[in-house]
């Protein structure tokens, strides 16, 4: 793929631990567990490795501490969830869970269990940063994103197990998925029973997810990782002969000459739009193109916040309006309803259209700071006019000796997501709401 010589991270990952790297080179990159059981225990970088290596077993635990019960609820409901990459890595895969680091905690699960899931966890005390059936992109392979009471731990549910973006892009992730749960391991852990990928699978997941999601790109990590999987005893014929079964042969067999676990060979560097095009010549029938569904996506982006500012605009300047000649924010609701009757059926489109619009008309209208009640009724009343249930509501919280308030949008009981507010009910005591109920 390139003339240059390896880096030295990638010298290191391959077994040249002389390579010139330091502890922090290694932390940033989740390395320090997996560089800490390896180097010699005479290697410079050992001891400043061991506390590094520590943290992550302590947060390993921290983690598992607060995702048990909620996998231990969705279980006793009878919703199936399968836990896959950094977590599974850690905790089934590697020797010690502080072998591996990992950030959020990937959860798959069937499509049509997601909404109770989300609920449930709801009503653990989790809190939803964004449901893509909500508010978002209703094509994601990404279902919601949840944060635990402290907000320390956050949850990628999924309903697909590889990336998608459009509507026309969710063949081959939806297929591949159903592939993997036929596989899936159901086994007890923790008191409760969890799914898990099938070990082969899972390195096959690994390897797709940089093919379709990361556009070729490995990360350094790719190569420790598969390792620790084809330590269980799975050779390079029996995965080609589970790629052909998943029509992904192709796909595979490109992918190993980046990361190839038998011959301990990583390539992290990020081929080129010509490199790619090759590439995806050879795969996208296998994959398809994620690259060209996050383009489309992207370009849809600013038309819909166009044609959302079309609508937000004059309701801004009537809202400004009338925030400036009536102080009693229950009758200006009440006037301007009226001339915003429900008109139009509720679309999911529309909430992300008229998300993006309010961005924009801030912004042409210099609304920076302190704009959250004007920002918020424009909105409610944009959201009525097509005919969408939500909620104003406005609070104050006392920072720093100063009163301070806020506005924001409830929608099915919580904030609306893309604008913030994830944390309102939290930090902002309540003092209005409309309508009541």
């Amino acid at each position: 793929m390139r003339s240059q010589s390896p880096s030295s991270i990638e010298k290191f990952v391959m077994g040249d631990y002389t390579a010139p790297i330091s502890a922090t080179a290694l932390v940033n990159a989740r390395l320090a567990g997996f560089a800490y059981r390896n180097i010699p225990e005479d290697h410079a970088l050992r001891e400043k490795l061991r506390q590094p290596r520590r943290n992550l077993e302590i947060h390993h635990q921290l983690v598992k501490h607060q995702l048990v019960p909620l996998l231990k609820a969705w279980n006793d409901a009878g919703i199936k969830a399968m836990l896959i990459k950094g977590f599974w890595l850690a905790e089934f895969i590697y020797q010690r869970p502080g072998d591996r680091g990992y950030g959020d905690i990937d959860v798959l699960m069937p499509e049509e269990q997601t909404q109770h899931a989300i609920q449930m966890a709801q009503d653990l005390g989790w809190k939803v940063v964004f449901n893509n059936k909500t508010i978002g992109n209703p094509h994601s392979h990404e279902e919601a994103n949840l944060t635990s009471s402290d907000g320390q731990i956050t949850i990628d549910l999924h309903r697909f197990a590889l990336q998608s973006v459009q509507a026309w892009g969710e063949y081959h992730p939806k297929r591949l998925t159903s592939r993997f749960w036929q596989t899936a391991i159901q086994q007890p852990w923790e008191g409760t029973t969890i799914w898990l990928p099938n070990p082969m699978d899972g390195l096959i997941l690994n390897l797709l997810n940089r093919a379709r999601g990361d556009h070729w790109k490995r990360r350094i990590s790719d190569l420790p990782d598969a390792n620790a999987i084809i330590n269980l005893g799975i050779t390079k014929k029996q995965l080609m002969a589970r790629a052909a079964a998943l029509k992904v042969r192709n796909t595979i067999m490109a992918t190993l000459e980046t990361c190839d676990p038998w011959n301990n060979h990583i390539d992290t560097y990020f081929p080129n739009v010509w490199h790619r095009i090759g590439l995806y010549s050879k795969t996208a029938p296998e994959i398809g193109i994620y690259e060209l569904e996050q383009l489309q996506y992207q370009l849809n982006r600013p038309i819909d916040s166009i044609l959302g500012l079309f609508i937000m605009l004059p309701i801004m300047m009537r809202v400004k309006h009338a925030l400036r000649h009536q102080p009693d924010l229950h009758q200006i609701f009440q006037r301007l309803e009226q001339r915003y009757p429900p008109q139009k059926n509720p679309s999911n489109l529309e909430i992300i259209r008229l998300t993006r619009g309010t961005k924009l008309t801030l912004m042409l209208l210099g609304l920076h700071e302190n704009a959250c009640v004007p920002r918020s009724m424009a909105l409610y009343l944009a959201l009525r006019q097509h005919n969408i249930q939500t909620q104003f509501v406005s609070g104050v919280h006392r920072f720093e000796g100063k009163l301070r308030g806020h506005a924001w949008l409830e929608l099915q009981g919580r904030p609306i997501e893309g604008l913030g507010d994830h944390d309102a009910p939290d930090l902002f005591k309540e003092n209005f709401r409309y309508p009541n109920s």
